[in-house]
């Protein structure tokens, strides 16, 4: 990793260089996440939006590239980010969440579409175009920045095993249909051997059922070591929460109680599916406290992600496909990326209602946010106050490709476990008319 990539990842976010080396020497892996960050070419900004705006509103059928060829990308996105300040230049975010490694990603990106690549990097500042890949990719791999915390809701889930997975709950819903369904005349037992041998035997399917599992990592020590370590802390921090909570009685809160008039944008890319997206960046309160807060808070999350909430459930918020946050220009802005099922208000309604704990606890540093108490506390739970400054500071994302659109986190977990038992193979006739209930 040259200078610009080193600097990024430490004065950015504040994690280890190690880390960072770590996440992108993941090869064999699935669900695996790719920020990049550039800095766009002076007066470039509304050429590269409507480029962008016009391939995210053809994106199944544009003049740049077919996305499905990408079979191992779950979700991407490229959006244009606000300026920091009027001096400084707008940014060009790309998020993606990925099997595979980086290096991987990045070559198979400009392989398959050289020129849609060329076409939006061709407005940022020091894109090297030209024959070649190698100073492309670095190029993206210098700007490249690591995240403070990472969601996947269904870890160990390729795309090729998602799309796989559906289709042999297809192909099991014709045979059923076919035999009256799971409550005709013809016995579980008889049904089940009938599905399973179907989908062993073909060439396609077959493999997918073979990888099938419905097991979700869990590392009981290594969780149990991170508590332990956790609590250890706890001393140290209790005089930082008096000192945060009386910077929080001088906050600042957003006055506004209604939705921002300038939405038709980012309402024009919602509800096109049974997913959405959301991008959000917000400027951090000022002080090395607010800082390190944020850090804490944030890893704290990224450690219960990869450790307790591995079932697709994210603190009681079923609907994340992936979420992350990332610390941009050298930790003075929090951007966040989300991919979610339904709509923006029953999504922001989870976060309130499930998880406003943990969500104040990493916006109440960030300007605006709703008056919190002690870091964790009120804060998102003043509705209407939360949903404005949400929506104040939520970014249209221009284009935005999902790999799977019609699947929501229920379904994939759904299929997962409907596969996983035809794999295993179930004796009794309960389990057996358990699985056929699932259809």
């Amino acid at each position: 990793m040259d200078t610009v990539a080193a600097r990024n990842s430490v004065s950015g976010n504040g994690k280890p260089l190690a880390r960072a080396r770590a996440e992108s020497a993941a090869t064999a892996q699935t669900g695996n996440a790719l920020t990049v960050v550039v800095p766009v070419l002076e007066g470039h900004e509304q050429a590269l939006s409507e480029l962008l705006n016009d391939i995210g509103t053809h994106i199944r059928n544009n003049a740049y590239v077919d996305f499905s060829k990408f079979g191992t990308v779950h979700f991407l996105r490229w959006v244009v980010l606000p300026k920091a300040s009027p001096s400084a230049p707008a940014l060009l975010a790309f998020e993606c969440n990925h099997d595979g490694s980086r290096e991987e990603l990045l070559r198979e990106l400009f392989s398959k579409a050289p020129t849609l690549m060329r076409a939006i990097y061709g407005h940022c500042q020091g894109y090297p175009s030209g024959a070649t890949l190698a100073p492309e990719t670095q190029f993206l791999t210098a700007h490249a920045l690591p995240y403070c915390a990472f969601y996947v809701g269904v870890p160990g889930a390729s795309v090729k095993q998602i799309r796989g997975e559906q289709a042999i709950r297809n192909r099991i819903e014709g045979y059923l249909g076919a035999r009256g369904g799971p409550s005709g005349e013809v016995s579980a037992r008889a049904l089940y051997d009938g599905a399973r041998g179907l989908i062993q035997n073909d060439p396609e399917l077959g493999p997918v059922l073979k990888n099938a599992s419905d097991r979700f990592p869990f590392h009981p020590l290594r969780f149990a070591a991170g508590v332990l370590a956790g609590l250890s802390a706890v001393p140290a921090l209790v005089p930082a929460l008096f000192a945060l909570r009386v910077k929080e009685h001088f906050d600042v809160q957003s006055p506004s109680l209604s939705i921002p008039d300038d939405s038709a944008a980012l309402l024009a890319r919602e509800d096109l599916q049974v997913q959405n997206q959301l991008t959000h960046v917000v400027s951090l309160k000022p002080g090395p406290l607010r800082s390190v807060s944020t850090r804490v808070v944030l890893g704290v999350i990224d450690f219960l992600a990869h450790e307790l909430f591995t079932r697709g459930n994210l603190g009681g918020i079923t609907s994340i496909h992936f979420a992350r946050w990332v610390l941009i220009d050298e930790g003075k802005r929090l951007l966040f990326f989300s991919n979610y099922d339904g709509s923006w208000e029953s999504y922001l309604g989870d976060f309130i209602d499930r998880a406003s704990l943990g969500l104040t606890s990493v916006w109440s540093n960030t300007e605006g946010f709703p008056k919190s108490v002690f870091l964790a506390f009120k804060g998102a739970t003043d509705e209407e106050r939360f949903k404005a400054w949400t929506r104040a500071h939520q970014v249209t994302t221009q284009l935005w490709y999902s790999a799977y659109p019609d699947l929501t986190v229920h379904n994939i977990l759904g299929n997962r476990k409907i596969c996983a038992e035809l794999a295993r193979g179930l004796d009794s006739e309960r389990a057996l008319q358990r699985w056929l209930g699932r259809f």
